[in-house]
């Protein structure tokens, strides 16, 4: 199954969110509290992540190394 399918339109459910991110489901919770992470509920259980979000968010953890 290629996850970045989704559901359609470049979005992901949490479970192929969290697995598009290599975290786990708690990890991309803890991201979502934490205001790091945006994402859209559509109901109390439904929760969508738009792929170009997750790429963003991953970037922003970049850390630089100073090479010597």
């Amino acid at each position: 199954m290629n996850t970045t399918q989704g559901i359609g339109r470049g979005f992901l459910r949490a479970r192929e969110a969290a697995h598009y991110m290599s975290v786990s489901r708690r990890t991309l919770s803890n991201l979502m509290a934490s205001g790091k992470l945006p994402y859209s509920r559509l109901s109390g259980r439904l929760l969508l992540f738009k792929v170009v979000d997750l790429e963003r968010a991953v970037e922003g953890f970049k850390v630089e190394v100073n090479a010597k």
